[in-house]
């Protein structure tokens, strides 16, 4: 058992999550036999459940008896559906936090293994589901997967540690429960008794297929821009089906963490992707759309950052999200410039003025020589995203708009042959 501990220990600080039973005693013995008392520490998750009180005090004994440190993190299960996943959530989120840079050893063995990959056969799961608990997954690392329930209740007896069991774990209401009490011994006694050590072959054979697969879906790049998550859409429409999805369920966790989609939120993307259809709702208020070469998930009622006006200082500049406005004196002398979108000039009698930059608004118009035009209008044809048009940065001057940041000047205010000087204007944006 050290050494299987060894081998999963990262260097550094270690967190026990000690949950007052006999896997996480051992877990936590193991660990302090490996890497010594000063390394570790211990939390212990309070869930204000009725056994919680019997759980924390041999939590406390426990660390008392192994000398290490041991904090108590006190949570609340939000109401649901499943309280069982709302609490496993709220738990991992608490062990996270209070981790900060360490590694946290959880106690799953297994049989928590076939459980889980029972439990995920029942509802449906992919690969991903039907691998079950894995060894490690982010800052949390699992070293006793190896190790049966009974081996380390054996353990713990003999090494005469502190613990005692949950009385949630005999909760016939609860999944696990049913397959830990009924279906397992069931399915045993009838199909196979050695039922629950097939459950982990299988699972550590997608657990490698699994790996194959996502690490391919990790070559194809996601990229953020401000809130939105965004999914180019060349490579997802030539990966396979089944590296497509994991793309996307990536995508997912970055948009809404730590929620990986359904199978119909994938085909919705896909299918903005494929161009099948220009995208569609996804749960949590988010929605998926296909914005040029990208696929874009975002909340659509989620409105852009507001930008007060804010004076432009000449030279100076203005940050945003996202973006970086800049001005500084122009001089035709100085020689030639490439402008384009993201430059522009203003005219010799604005180089004096105050100038300001604001967000976009209802209403806004831009004048373009020979008449007007909607703001929103000019910032589509320019490939700007919808949900990026109201509150698009726009430089107004003598309370006019004089340019459309990284789109189009205002003809009333752009830089002629005759201006010797003016003001530069340049937006730097940051992201796709």
């Amino acid at each position: 058992m050290a050494a299987a501990v060894a081998s999963s220990l990262p260097p550094g600080e270690v967190v026990i999550a000690l949950g007052g039973g006999a896997d996480s005693a051992v877990a936590a013995w193991a660990c302090r036999q490996v890497a010594g008392a000063d390394r570790i520490r211990a939390c212990h998750i309070d869930h204000g459940w009725p056994g919680s009180p019997a759980l924390g005090r041999a939590a406390v004994s426990l660390a008392a008896h192994l000398g290490i440190a041991l904090h108590v993190v006190t949570i609340d299960v939000p109401p649901g559906p499943s309280p069982e996943g709302a609490a496993r959530l709220a738990r991992l989120e608490a062990l996270e936090a209070e981790a900060g840079e360490a590694a946290v050893v959880m106690g799953h063995q297994a049989d928590d293994l076939a459980e889980t990959v029972l439990g995920n056969l029942v509802r449906g799961a992919g690969t991903e589901g039907l691998g079950g608990i894995t060894p490690s997954r982010g800052c949390f690392v699992r070293p006793l997967l190896g190790f049966t329930r009974a081996d380390l209740r054996d353990l713990a007896r003999f090494l005469e540690l502190p613990f005692v069991d949950d009385p949630a774990n005999e909760d016939r209401s609860a999944r696990r429960n049913v397959l830990r009490h009924e279906i397992i011994p069931l399915l045993e006694a009838r199909l196979n008794p050695q039922l629950r050590p097939a459950l982990v072959r299988a699972a550590v054979s997608l657990q490698d297929d699994e790996a194959a697969l996502q690490e391919l879906a990790d070559a194809v790049p996601i990229h953020r821009d401000g809130e939105a998550v965004l999914i180019p859409v060349a490579p997802l429409v030539t990966v396979s089906p089944a590296v497509a999805s994991r793309v996307i369920r990536r995508a997912l966790r970055m948009a809404h963490p730590p929620y990986p989609g359904r199978s119909r939120e994938i085909g919705v993307v896909l299918a903005a992707a494929t161009g099948r259809r220009r995208g569609g709702d996804l749960s949590g208020g988010f929605a998926a759309v296909r914005e040029g070469p990208f696929v874009t998930i975002h909340q659509p009622a989620r409105a852009a950052p507001v930008i007060d006006v804010t004076p432009l200082p000449v030279p100076g500049r203005v940050e945003g999200d996202g973006w970086v406005i800049s001005s500084r004196y122009a001089d035709v002398g100085a020689g030639p410039v490439s402008l384009g979108r993201r430059r522009c000039r203003l005219g010799a009698d604005l180089a004096k003025a105050d100038l300001a930059v604001r967000s976009a608004r209802r209403g806004d118009r831009v004048d373009v020589g020979n008449g007007t035009k909607a703001v929103t209008t000019a910032l589509a044809e320019a490939g700007i995203p919808l949900r990026k048009r109201l509150g698009w940065p726009l430089v107004v001057a003598r309370g006019k708009i004089a340019w459309l940041a990284g789109v189009r000047s205002a003809a009333w205010a752009g830089f002629t042959p005759r201006d010797r000087t003016g003001v530069e204007l340049t937006m730097e944006r940051r992201g796709p």
